[in-house]
C-alpha cells in the first residue's frame, strides 16, 4: 500500500499507541466523537478516516504552588504554564477500524471497544524469542499482581522469570525483525506502541493488522494460548451470570478487589493511587485523594451508601478512578474491570471446564494444559507420607488441628517463627515434623487459590532456606527449636541436608486437590514439578 505523499523533511520518528476496535464496538465509538470537529484524513486509497483535536486548556503545574513557597518575597518569577494535548485518528482500513493516539488521545477510549489483545498479538509475531526488552505479566495463577521485567539489552525470554504456569502475559516489547513497517522498536499489549515515520503509518497498520492474524507466535510461544479469551457471547453472559450470584453473596468487608493495577491500559501509564466512586474533589493547594489498592470494602460501603447492593450492575455502573502520584487522573474505568474471578463449567461433553475472568475480559483454559495439571495432580495425590496425620473436620482452627496431631514425636512448628534476613523477616519453617520419618508438613484449610498460593509460598520458602548452602538460616532456626523445644536433639538441623532427605508434605484440609479451584490446582502444579525438579521428596496428605 502506498501511504499519503511524502513530504521532503527529514524523517521524524514519531511515537504512536494503535488500538484494533472490535467490530461490535464500531457504533459505539463513533456516537462518542458525534458533534465533535474532525478532520478527514488524507491516506491512500482504501483508507477513511478523521483526526480530532483533543486540546486541554493551559494551567499552573502543581509543583509550582510549592516551589514558588521558598522563593524570596517580591521574587518576579516568570508565569508557569503546562498544556496536556493528544489526538485521535480514527481510520478504517481493511474492513477494520483502527484509533490512533497521539499524546494522551488514549484516554479518550473506553476497554470495552478495543480487542484486548491486539497488540500483544503482533509484537509475538513480530519479534524473535531472543530479541525481547520487556515483558509483563499478571500473576493469575497466584497473588494476582502484575510483574514487569526489563533487560539492558535484546535478550532471549530464557532471561525472563515468566512461568506460564501460574502467568497471563500482558505487554511484551522487543526488535522486531519479521516486520517492514513498525520501526526499530515495538511494544505491544492491548495497544501497538510504535516510534515510526508518520508517513509510513498505514503501511504499519496493514502489516500490524496481518501479524495479528497470524498464528506464527506458537511456534516459539506455545504455552502463550494456555489461557484463551473467550469470545461467545452466550458463554460470556453465563460466566457473568455466576459472577454477580458470586458478588451479591456474603463476603468478607476487607477483602480486596484482587487485580490492583487496574485496566490493560494500565500499560500506557502507570497508576500509583485509585479512587472509587465519583473522583474525588482537588482540594486548593492540595491533591486528590486515593488508596494504592482497591478494597472490597470501599466499595460495600459506597454501594450501602446509595442504597443498592453489590453484583454485575453495580460493579459495571461503579467507577474507579486511576491517578498519578500527584493525584492527577490519568484514566477512569469500572469495578468490572477491576475484578479477578474464577468459575467452572460442565461442557456438552460432561468436562468441567475452568474459566477465569482478568481485567475485564473472560479467559479459559487451553484443553492440554488444564489436562496436564489435572494429572499431575492425581499423581501427587497418591505419593503419602510414611505417617499420616488424623482427619480434619470442620470447621476446625488450623491450630486447633494442628496441635491435635503433635502426639509421639511429632514437632509443633506452627506459629513459631524463624527472624531471618533484613529487616522484620519472619518465616514459618513447618507447621508439624516428624524426624522418625524426616517429614515436614505445611497445612492449610483449602477454601480458594489465594489460600493454596500462601501454602505453596511456605513450601517454596522453606525448600530454599533449609536446603541452601547458606547455613545462617539453620543457625536462626536452631535457636527457635532450642527455645520451643529445649530438650530436642538438634543433629538434624546442624548440617546442611540434601535434596530429597527429607519429605514436603502438602496437607489441604477439607477439599483434596481435584475439589480445589482450577487455579488454586495451578500452583500446586507448579510447586510440584518445581520441587521434583530440584530432586525433593514432594508429597501429599488430602486431610
Amino acid at each position: 500500500m502506498k501511504n499519503a505523499k511524502a513530504s521532503n523533511t527529514d524523517s521524524v520518528k514519531t511515537p504512536v499507541s494503535i488500538y484494533l476496535v472490535r467490530t461490535t464496538q464500531v457504533d459505539e465509538l463513533k456516537k462518542t466523537f458525534t458533534g465533535r470537529s474532525g478532520v478527514a484524513i488524507s491516506g491512500p486509497e482504501g483508507v477513511e478516516g478523521s483526526f480530532y483535536a483533543l486540546p486541554s486548556d493551559p494551567s499552573e503545574p502543581k509543583w509550582w504552588s510549592e516551589v514558588k513557597a521558598l522563593l524570596a518575597p517580591g521574587s518576579d518569577v516568570e508565569e508557569i504554564t503546562s498544556q496536556v494535548a493528544g489526538g485521535l485518528m480514527l481510520l478504517n482500513l481493511s474492513s477494520r477500524m483502527f484509533a490512533v493516539s497521539f499524546g494522551t488521545g488514549w484516554l479518550r477510549l473506553n476497554d470495552e471497544w478495543l480487542e484486548p489483545d491486539f497488540g500483544r498479538q503482533v509484537a509475538l509475531n513480530a519479534i524473535p524469542h531472543d530479541k525481547l526488552i520487556e515483558l509483563k505479566a499478571e500473576q493469575v495463577f497466584a497473588r494476582r499482581h502484575v510483574s514487569s521485567e526489563r533487560a539492558p539489552v535484546s535478550s532471549s525470554r530464557t532471561a525472563f522469570g515468566l512461568d506460564f504456569d501460574r502467568d497471563l502475559l500482558g505487554v511484551v516489547e522487543g526488535v522486531p525483525e519479521n516486520a517492514k513497517h513498525l520501526g526499530s522498536s515495538v511494544c505491544g499489549g492491548t495497544s501497538l506502541r510504535l516510534k515510526i515515520d508518520i508517513r509510513n503509518l498505514f503501511d504499519a497498520l496493514e502489516e500490524a493488522l496481518t501479524l495479528y492474524g497470524s498464528k506464527d507466535y506458537q511456534k516459539n510461544w506455545p504455552e502463550v494460548d494456555n489461557l484463551v479469551r473467550v469470545r461467545d457471547g452466550a458463554l460470556i453472559a453465563t460466566l457473568d451470570d455466576l459472577l454477580d450470584a458470586a458478588l451479591s453473596g456474603p463476603t468478607s468487608p476487607a477483602s480486596p478487589l484482587l487485580v490492583n493495577s487496574g485496566p490493560r491500559r494500565d500499560d500506557e501509564q502507570l497508576a500509583s493511587l485509585f479512587a472509587i466512586g465519583n473522583l474525588p474533589r482537588k482540594p486548593k493547594g492540595g491533591s486528590r485523594s486515593g488508596a494504592p489498592y482497591l478494597m472490597r470494602g470501599v466499595w460495600d460501603s459506597l454501594l450501602k451508601s446509595q442504597g443498592i447492593g453489590a453484583g454485575l450492575v453495580s460493579a459495571r455502573s461503579t467507577a474507579v478512578h486511576a491517578l498519578d502520584a500527584n493525584g492527577e487522573e490519568l484514566y477512569s474505568t469500572d469495578i468490572y474491570s477491576c475484578l479477578a474471578f474464577e468459575a467452572s463449567l460442565t461442557d456438552a461433553a460432561g468436562v468441567i471446564r475452568p474459566y477465569v475472568l482478568s481485567q475485564g475480559t473472560w479467559y479459559q483454559t487451553n484443553s492440554n494444559f488444564a489436562n496436564d495439571v489435572i494429572s499431575k495432580l492425581k499423581v501427587l495425590a497418591n505419593n503419602l507420607p510414611p505417617q499420616r496425620l488424623l482427619p480434619w473436620a470442620a470447621p476446625e482452627h488450623e491450630g486447633v488441628y494442628n496441635s491435635r496431631n503433635v502426639t509421639g514425636n511429632m514437632v509443633h512448628f506452627d506459629a513459631k517463627l524463624v527472624h531471618f534476613g533484613g529487616g522484620q523477616s519472619k518465616f514459618e519453617f513447618c507447621d508439624l515434623m516428624d524426624p522418625t520419618t524426616r517429614t515436614l508438613y505445611f497445612v492449610k484449610i483449602a477454601v480458594n487459590s489465594s489460600h493454596m498460593s500462601h501454602l505453596a509460598e511456605q513450601i517454596r520458602r522453606t525448600s530454599e532456606l533449609f536446603f541452601a548452602a547458606d547455613p545462617k538460616f539453620r543457625a536462626a532456626l536452631a535457636e527457635v527449636v532450642k527455645k520451643h523445644n529445649p530438650t530436642m536433639n538438634t543433629a538434624w538441623v546442624s548440617s546442611r541436608p540434601r535434596h530429597g532427605d527429607w519429605n514436603l508434605c502438602l496437607v489441604p484440609l477439607g477439599k483434596t486437590l481435584q475439589e480445589l479451584p482450577f487455579f488454586a490446582k495451578c500452583g500446586v502444579y507448579r510447586l510440584a514439578k518445581e520441587l521434583e525438579s530440584r530432586g525433593h521428596s514432594f508429597v501429599c496428605d488430602e486431610r
